[in-house]
């Protein structure tokens, strides 16, 4: 399970964009795939070490974690949102002057975040100074450029009739299809609370990304039930699941043998001292704006770090949207027949096979039907999703045709094992 794992995952996303760039800086991740480490030498009083030893996406299969299926059909289709709905641009939004900024009149945690966008994730980004006056020229800029707007004005930097018209501008964004990280009305009432604090939790989204003491940076996992206890306060205080701030944090005082919250900031949270962690805040943005541009909830995960950091992972139920349109049916592992397609399909995707010459030897992925064992519950999944999705097969003599078919989706999804179009015949 992912969470037994947790300081091995959290070192390999860290450098994921690293390892991206010398594989040719890829502009997205493939929809499925597997990343194998060998065990080395350990040093004396260290952990177990493990080396990055292969990256495989060639049509990877998961017949044994086929409860999965929803989660890869979910995905598929927020790549397709993005593709087909999306500009992905985004605008951060910052005042002039402040101790606050580098030398380069910019905060000292925007261009590593805007970096990790545009070298990862394959967006563009841009930094608009805002000042009074300029509220109805930025607002115009935005609504015609961006899919998303990040601010990073603290509650000091501006005042009285500028404020005013900031976050009227930042509602009318909103209003008008620009998702704000987080929402402007939750930054009006973010940085509530005055005792002080002796504890402060970073987050990005609901991602715990550490915790600060003493000037110290602990593990989230040193912390557990304090970060359980923010992210149950999550559960109740956004129930509609909008999209959270990329960067913020939250602060505990001391209370009796333990803590409480003292003070959180959606606003402004100083990242300029964690920025490592700008991959995890480059991906949670991409994903709060694609969520909201497809028009569906986000789903946080359980109130509860023990998916990634306690004993046992929730069952794979916890994870998935609780809500489902009446017509969904589970998908069995058993199952090999296709659900019925939705009447009005967000999208109409199919999902590409091949049945390679020479018999069962050279189809050993197939099951008695022609079909990858792990194809239909990835069309069900994307069906279940709301998009229509069929099984059609690649055949080498009709190839044109085949092509001309494609043209007829949104997307495709291509489920061939290496080696198979050169096989024999």
């Amino acid at each position: 399970a992912p969470h037994k794992w947790a300081h091995l995952l959290e070192d390999f996303l860290r450098e994921l964009p690293a390892v991206n760039a010398k594989l040719g800086g890829f502009p997205s991740m493939p929809l499925i795939w597997t990343a194998d480490f060998l065990l080395t030498d350990r040093a004396p009083g260290c952990m177990d070490q493990f080396v990055l030893g292969e990256i495989n996406c060639s049509c990877i299969g998961f017949t044994s974690q086929l409860e999965l299926a929803q989660l890869v059909a979910d995905e598929t289709i927020s790549l397709v949102t993005e593709q087909k709905m999306l500009k992905k641009h985004v605008v951060i939004l910052e005042v002039s002057g402040g101790s606050h900024k580098g030398p380069d009149g910019f905060r000292r945690d925007t261009l590593p975040v805007c970096d990790a966008l545009t070298d990862f994730q394959g967006w563009t980004v841009e930094v608009v100074f805002f000042s009074d006056g300029r509220e109805n020229l930025i607002y115009t800029h935005v609504v015609n450029t961006a899919d998303a707007f990040i601010s990073r004005v603290r509650a000091e930097d501006i005042s009285g009739s500028e404020a005013e018209a900031y976050y009227d501008m930042l509602n009318r964004l909103q209003e008008n299809g620009v998702v704000g990280l987080p929402d402007p009305t939750d930054m009006l009432q973010a940085s509530d609370g005055a005792q002080e604090a002796e504890v402060t939790l970073l987050m990005s989204a609901y991602t715990p990304l550490c915790v600060m003491k003493g000037g110290k940076k602990e593990h989230p996992s040193k912390w557990e039930s304090l970060v359980e206890e923010w992210l149950s306060a999550l559960a109740v205080a956004n129930p509609d699941n909008k999209p959270l701030s990329p960067m913020y944090s939250v602060d505990f005082a001391p209370s009796g043998d333990g803590y409480k919250m003292a003070k959180k900031n959606y606003i402004c949270a100083d990242f300029s001292g964690h920025l490592e962690f700008a991959p995890v805040i480059a991906r949670n943005i991409r994903a709060g704006t694609v969520d909201c541009k497809a028009q569906r909830k986000f789903v946080p995960p359980p109130p509860t770090l023990k998916y990634v950091l306690g004993a046992e992972p929730p069952p794979v139920e916890a994870i998935l949207p609780a809500v489902k349109p009446p017509s969904v049916q589970p998908i069995t592992r058993k199952g090999n027949t296709l659900l019925l397609q939705p009447e009005n399909p967000k999208y109409k995707l199919c999902h590409v096979g091949f049945t390679a010459p020479g018999g069962p030897e050279f189809n050993t992925d197939k099951d008695k039907n022609g079909y990858r064992y792990d194809a239909v519950p990835i069309c069900n999944g994307v069906i279940n999703a709301g998009a229509y999705c069929d099984l059609i097969q690649y055949d080498a003599d009709k190839h044109d045709e085949f092509a001309a078919k494609l043209e007829s989706y949104d997307a495709f999804i291509v489920r061939v094992n290496p080696g198979q179009l050169s096989a024999p015949g």
